[in-house]
């Protein structure tokens, strides 16, 4: 289960709807959430996912960005203003209509930076688009989260396109 909100008026939470042209995004989190196991609780600390996302960065030819925790009912998330400035927040852990979880884990961490990768390498793409998701699958295979075969089959199925 991804961060929800509010709907107006109502009482009861919501998932946050996909942004205007970034028509993957639900197929990328109802991917994740197919497997919330892997990606809706702590697995890692913070000196491991640090040592996650420097290895990725340093694989992609990137400085790494600073990573830090958060504890507020929102989902982990990266900002990247240029490669000297970017950070990525990870959902340390929180409640949310008695869901508890986090996003210290190597599904998440490798999300995130993939969304770095893509803001300092390929500017001006879509979000969760074709380039995202290539270097999103690149960085799970690499890091051997998830197998070649198993991943594809998945991705095809959730309908995810992807830019090998």
């Amino acid at each position: 289960m991804r961060a929800v909100r509010k709907a107006k008026g109502s009482s009861k939470a919501t998932r946050r709807a996909p942004s205007r042209g970034d028509a993957q995004k639900a197929k990328i989190y109802a991917w994740e959430d197919s497997h919330s196991s892997l990606t809706c609780f702590n697995r890692l600390g913070l000196w491991e996912c640090e040592a996650l996302v420097e290895s990725a960065c340093v694989m992609a030819g990137i400085k790494p960005p600073r990573v830090t925790v958060h504890y507020q009912a929102e989902m982990s998330y990266s900002q990247t203003a240029s490669e000297e400035d970017s950070v990525i927040s990870l959902q340390g852990w929180s409640e949310i209509n008695g869901y508890r979880g986090g996003g210290m884990n190597e599904v998440i961490c490798l999300h995130e930076v993939a969304h770095t990768i893509q803001a300092i390498q390929r500017p001006r793409t879509s979000d969760h688009g074709p380039i995202f998701a290539g270097i999103y699958a690149k960085l799970l295979l690499d890091f051997a989260v998830f197998d070649p075969e198993e991943l594809e089959a998945e991705w095809l199925r959730f309908g995810i396109r992807w830019r090998r």
